[in-house]
């Protein structure tokens, strides 16, 4: 896909009017306009705009790719707004219990869909 057509396709998924689009991106909605259409492709001060405001890697608008990386929702959004704004050892700190839940939900998960969980153990010895 085409610069347009990912942040087309992005607009889209979010439901936003070119010229919210625009808003977001600090440009006018014709400008958006003509990204879309492929008659200009946007700087990147817009596209770093548009990639942090959905929580995206800048390439995942500017790459041909077949579809964006990931979509955050606003919860998502408002988590890692509340992340940047925290200092650098409050961050860590969220880090940390991150990876703990994060390690603690999927080795559970793993534990439940593995077949062979648990048994035999018991029986051995």
């Amino acid at each position: 896909m085409s610069i347009g057509a990912n942040i087309r396709r992005l607009r889209s998924e979010h439901n936003l009017s070119q010229k919210e689009l625009a808003q977001i991106a600090g440009v006018t909605d014709k400008a958006v306009s003509t990204w879309e259409t492929g008659k200009k492709d946007p700087r990147m001060g817009a596209i770093e705009k548009i990639a942090s405001h959905f929580g995206i890697r800048k390439s995942a608008i500017i790459e041909d790719t077949p579809h964006l990386s990931f979509t955050v929702s606003p919860s998502e959004r408002a988590h890692i707004e509340k992340y940047r704004a925290i200092s650098d050892e409050h961050r860590e700190a969220v880090d940390v219990q991150l990876d703990f839940f994060y390690k603690k939900d999927t080795e559970n998960f793993v534990k439940k869909e593995s077949p062979s969980s648990g048994q035999g153990e018991a029986d051995a010895g």
